[in-house]
């Protein structure tokens, strides 16, 4: 591998950590925030709308990035995605009033879309299938080891400086912007979706893709359970400083790296069906553990399982589509994707408020349990129809 194409590959894979700092920034400062915004009343759910705003951004952006692209191609999608993650993640670090925070957020999100639909189209075009498997796989890998760090880092200069300072933390999309225009090739900046001579994209598979989407929607609302709510759920039991917070939020992200780099050898041993089923369950453990805890060591331990099943999750998805999927769709396959995947993590607060104004959060993190174990009872058991159904 030259320089030039090490230089390229590295936004390629490191647009996992962009898509991690979304989240991780400003997770262990959500209960700082909100005291600081609404002293006088409960801004709970104004600091959890806050964390999950990037996610309308990622909707809309998920299906206006495969439409500016068909114009401007993948690379210049990148460019641009990258710059304007930049500029909109660092607003936050002049505390402007709430409504400039949200509209910073929300285009963090639109950015972040743009970011993440160049990039793993960019992976299918530019390398063989099984290669493309494995940088998807270390790309979700990447980005919880650095949503690991970050959430320790963040902690540590919120209890420092206040919870504005993480938002400095955005600024590493600028250095990737250099490399990914230094590194990757003009051909790279084919319009995504469009065959090769330069035809119209094909028509995209609904009846193999819309089973999927439909999926992502209670999928990353049970993924973003834990960046959403274990904040709050800390507080309640008595855990408040930013810094120990922060360190039991990195479990999740450390064992979410593990998940997402033993993806690919699991599939691999077990299946799609069976590596899918594994993951729910390891969430159904991880939101039981949170639901029962009343302390930060369970609480971390809750994190951990939750994490490793996010792991398995995360890269499964887009490889997913992938292989239903023509390389002739991919762009705009892929950025409903991103649309229904981050509609699935803003509605978790607002999913969950009602749920924990009726059961406590505890409680509502019970229900999540049962539902996801219900989820990977399902899976199996459809996989052990499925053998039957082809011998009749």
């Amino acid at each position: 591998m030259t320089r030039r194409s090490l230089a390229g590959l590295v936004p390629l894979l490191g647009s996992g950590s962009l898509m991690a700092l979304m989240y991780t920034a400003v997770s262990s400062v959500l209960a700082q925030m909100a005291q600081d915004l609404r002293p006088d009343g409960d801004g709970a759910l104004l600091a959890q709308v806050f964390m999950a705003m990037p996610s309308i951004g990622m909707m809309a952006g998920g299906i206006a990035s495969a439409v500016v692209a068909a114009r401007l191609g993948a690379r210049r999608l990148l460019l641009g995605g990258l710059l304007l993650y930049a500029v909109a993640g660092g607003s936050g670090w002049f505390a402007p009033p709430v409504a400039l925070l949200m509209a910073g957020r929300f285009v963090l999100g639109l950015a972040a879309a743009a970011v993440a639909t160049a990039c793993v189209t960019l992976l299918a075009a530019l390398y063989e299938p099984a290669q493309r498997q494995r940088y998807v796989g270390y790309q979700s890998s990447l980005g919880a080891a650095f949503g690991l760090v970050s959430t320790l880092l963040a902690g540590a200069a919120a209890a420092r400086w206040g919870w504005h300072a993480p938002f400095t933390f955005y600024a590493l999309a600028v250095p990737l912007a250099v490399l990914a225009w230094a590194g990757l090739p003009a051909s790279a900046g084919a319009p995504l979706g469009a065959a090769p001579g330069g035809t119209s994209a094909a028509a995209l598979p609904w009846r193999r893709v819309a089973p999927l989407y439909a999926l992502c929607l209670p999928l990353y609302a049970a993924v973003f359970m834990t960046m959403a709510q274990v904040p709050f759920l800390l507080r309640e039991d008595g855990v408040a400083n930013p810094a120990d917070q922060a360190w039991v939020l990195s479990m999740s992200s450390l064992w979410n790296a593990v998940g997402a780099a033993a993806y690919g050898g699991l599939r691999q041993r077990w299946g799609g069906p069976v590596t899918f089923a594994v993951a729910l369950a390891l969430l159904a453990c991880g939101h039981l553990t949170l639901g029962l805890s009343h302390g930060a060591l369970f609480t971390a331990l809750g994190c951990s399982l939750s994490g490793a099943g996010a792991g398995l999750v995360v890269p499964h998805v887009p490889n997913l589509l992938i292989e239903r999927v023509d390389g002739a769709a991919r762009g705009r396959a892929l950025g409903l994707m991103y649309t229904a995947l981050y509609l699935g993590s803003f509605a978790n607060p607002l999913l969950v408020a009602p749920l924990a104004a009726w059961l406590g959060r505890h409680g509502a993190l019970l229900v999540s349990a049962a539902l996801l174990a219900g989820g990977a009872a399902l899976v199996l058991a459809r996989r052990a129809q499925a053998p039957r159904q082809a011998l009749r």
